[in-house]
């Protein structure tokens, strides 16, 4: 069986990102690949733990997407200030003559593909393109460990997670994905506060959870814990209607957030500021203004970082996008003949000042964090972890299943991935999740 059957059949996805199936990634052609270990948001320690504990794995999994893609090297991108880890890879790449390290400054968002792909080869992907379009194909390091993982035969059933903010005892937690967010942040001794918020996912770019009864799937890579109060917090929950009332109100163009996008520092055709002047007419007399929403990676830079109104130019973005995919308008923003704007790089900004700036710097944990293993006795997995259709349910309450064992199959010739049971145990529920307790 090919690397990329055995990948399909594990439900590897990316780990790093919305989770495109792996097996697709993978089978094409390329001329590097590269493992990103940027992880650029603010307080996660997920992938520094992956690329210092299964270094070997890592490598292993990275030569083979290199082999199946027949690239001519790969490439291992990580923060220079992770010393330790630094040394521990570049001494296990020294005997691999188509394996580099790449060091990276700290600063967000580095691991932004797009951003990532001109730090490594020196290129800039299209405007609304993937970074095989220059000849790259980047994974994230979970993604490529399960990569290896899968050559073995072991599908996806695990996830390491960050677990920060305001706990008891700041972690890593390892757990089988469906898990409860509860059972984890109970792992870690609780909260420290009661009025509180958590958000699934790093903190520039995650969302906040409506409940904490929601499973841990194949991307969760962090959970931060916030006072309800916190600017984090109010920004992602204010309601959009009074968002664009203060933006129309507020807005004096300054053009800070242009200036300081990633994408448009690439040299895309993205000025968020034009978004933010164009809320006060239809999309369909500001078309020209609207579609360049397509090209924003919501990174929160401009509303979380350049606005000195703390206006959120990246949430008009994705509401602008949502109008613009319903009304069927398609994206005309595909230019390929990009050069970077010399003038405004480099590309993002120093990560401890951003942390200052979010008020985040009081979590940040100096140090190694503890390392947790949560066995739970109930998972609630969903069918849909991924980008393309959701798996089809293949089990019915009442089934006993084996850890591993496949629960949910791709349908037909889609897009899509496999899911697996992560405890053994007896089947109880089957809707858009399947739910299994041991």
């Amino acid at each position: 069986m090919s690397i990329v059957e055995l990948v399909r059949e594990a439900g590897v996805v990316g780990a790093g990102g919305a989770g495109f199936p792996t097996h697709a990634k993978i089978d094409t052609r390329a001329d590097v690949v590269i493992a990103n270990g940027a992880e650029c948001e603010p307080l996660l320690r997920t992938d520094q733990y992956i690329m210092d504990h299964y270094a070997e794995e890592l490598i292993a999994g990275l030569k083979l997407v290199v082999n199946q893609v027949a690239a001519q090297h790969g490439i291992i991108a990580l923060k220079r200030k992770h010393r330790a880890v630094v040394e521990k890879l570049q001494s296990l790449v020294a005997q691999e003559p188509n394996i580099e390290v790449l060091l990276l400054d700290n600063v967000y968002p580095t691991g932004d593909e797009h951003v990532l792909v001109n730090l490594a080869i020196r290129k800039v992907v299209p405007e609304g393109g993937i970074p095989l379009q220059v000849g790259a194909v980047v994974s994230n390091v979970t993604t490529l460990l399960n990569v290896y993982y899968a050559s073995l035969g072991h599908p996806v059933l695990d996830r390491f997670v960050t677990v920060v903010g305001e706990v008891q005892s700041p972690a890593i937690v390892k757990v089988p994905v469906g898990t409860m967010v509860s059972e984890l942040i109970d792992a870690v001794g609780g909260p420290t506060i009661q009025d509180y918020r958590v958000i699934h996912g790093g903190p520039m770019m995650g969302d906040v959870l409506e409940s904490l009864a929601t499973p841990v799937t194949k991307l969760t890579g962090g959970l931060i814990v916030l006072p309800s109060s916190h600017k984090m917090i109010v920004q992602k929950t204010r309601d959009l209607k009074t968002q664009f009332r203060k933006a129309r109100s507020a807005c004096c163009q300054c053009v800070y957030c242009t200036t300081m996008c990633p994408r448009y520092r690439l040299g895309h055709n993205l000025e968020p500021h034009k978004v933010m002047r164009a809320l006060g007419g239809s999309i369909e007399d500001n078309i020209e203004d609207f579609t360049q929403a397509y090209l924003c990676t919501e990174c929160g830079i401009c509303g979380f970082y350049a606005c000195v109104h703390e206006l959120m130019p990246f949430q008009a973005n994705r509401w602008v996008k949502e109008k613009l995919r319903d009304s069927q308008t398609p994206n005309p923003h595909r230019r390929t003949d990009i050069t970077v704007r010399d003038g405004l790089m480099p590309i993002g900004v120093p990560t401890e000042r951003l942390l200052k700036r979010v008020r985040l710097g009081q979590y940040e944990v100096h140090g190694a964090l503890s390392v947790l293993e949560l066995q739970p006795s109930v998972v609630s997995i969903p069918l849909r972890q991924h980008i393309g259709a959701p798996a089809q349910a293949i089990v019915q309450v009442g089934d006993k299943v084996e850890r591993g064992q496949l629960v949910g199959e791709i349908p037909g010739d889609a897009l899509g991935a496999k899911v697996h049971s992560t405890i053994t145990g007896y089947v109880t529920e089957v809707t858009d999740h399947v739910v299994i307790k041991s």
